[in-house]
């Protein structure tokens, strides 16, 4: 009864004690439905970059398909076994129609493609344009694998980075410089019997290709593209800027770890910059080279070269998004 008393002599007691058994549940089930919450957002980011990174994956395949066709129609020979004006002009050596192939098909893709070299059946340079320091006509090319890797059964190949020289790349003079990144992509050229008389090289610039990518920056916070090695070759944020990251080894990040491991989501650090990100996957599959095993890239998009019929090495882009408060909950 005093105690009773007590409390009514202090009503506010009464105040405080009821609201603190009140409170103690609703906090628990708010933090529990923000926990939710939180859960439903990250997922929905983590889709929406997934979905994202298929986008950019579909944009950069239709950019490499389109190399593809390109060369394979300029080198294909009918099936009736007649000699097209190009198997005509390798039989014959003849100069001056070789160096108007090459010069076509240049005319043509340009600026994608920086380089076309047309090699005989030895692998050996006939023509090229434009000409280059480091490739001249008869320079022999039978040992690098953007020749050795076709063959009527695989007559298409797309090849990792490598650098070539760059004279005169064609981009108002802002990446003009002596080494270029650049994907071969060759194409068997076989003459009436089916055996190989020659093959078409195309040097695709890697920093050209990038800029396909920059539409991404909409839906996210860059854009990566590594290759099978885990390499960086390309990313949205500098399409058109020198980029000093280009070849970093990324493979041992978790973000790269995670897209060559096939995951087509992750939550990582940014390897590049640092910081929490939210990051979607996605393979390229160029109609070049058979169908790799999935390996894709990181960023918020990956890509991932493949096509029955050919052969490639997989390549790998990733979107990512710089999300760390999501991340961190």
């Amino acid at each position: 009864m005093q105690h009773t008393e007590g409390l009514l002599a202090r009503p506010w007691l009464v105040v405080v004690i009821v609201a603190l058994l009140i409170a103690i549940p609703v906090v628990v089930l708010g933090e529990s439905s923000a926990n939710d919450s939180r859960d439903r957002l990250r997922a929905a980011e983590l889709d929406s970059l997934a979905k994202t990174a298929d986008r950019t994956a579909a944009s950069l395949t239709e950019s490499l398909d389109s190399v593809v066709r390109q060369i394979s129609a300029g080198s294909a020979t009918p099936v009736t076994g007649t000699p097209t004006s190009l198997l005509l002009a390798i039989d014959r050596n003849d100069v001056t129609a070789l160096n108007s192939f090459v010069s076509y098909l240049s005319g043509l893709l340009s600026p994608q493609v920086l380089r076309i070299i047309l090699l005989d059946r030895a692998g050996r340079v006939l023509a090229l344009e434009p000409l280059s320091s480091r490739a001249k006509p008869g320079a022999d090319y039978s040992g690098r694998v953007v020749f050795s890797s076709v063959s009527k059964n695989s007559p298409t190949y797309l090849s990792g980075p490598y650098t070539t020289d760059n004279p005169d790349c064609g981009c108002d003079g802002a990446f003009a410089t002596a080494d270029t990144t650049v994907i071969g992509v060759s194409s068997f050229v076989a003459d009436s019997q089916g055996a190989r008389a020659g093959v078409v090289l195309a040097e695709v610039d890697v920093h050209l290709l990038g800029r396909a990518l920059t539409a991404a920056l909409a839906s996210s916070d860059d854009v990566y593209v590594i290759d099978a090695d885990g390499r960086l070759l390309m990313r949205a944020s500098h399409a058109f800027t020198p980029d000093p990251a280009v070849g970093r080894d990324l493979r041992s990040s978790p973000a790269g770890v995670a897209a060559l491991g096939g995951a087509k989501t992750a939550e990582a650090d940014d390897p590049l910059t640092g910081g929490a990100r939210l990051i979607g996957v996605a393979a390229v599959a160029a109609r070049g080279a058979p169908r790799p095993r999935s390996r894709p890239s990181w960023t918020r998009r990956s890509f991932r070269a493949a096509s029955p019929g050919s052969r490639s090495r997989r390549s790998c882009c990733l979107a990512a998004r710089c999300s760390p408060a999501q991340r961190d909950g």
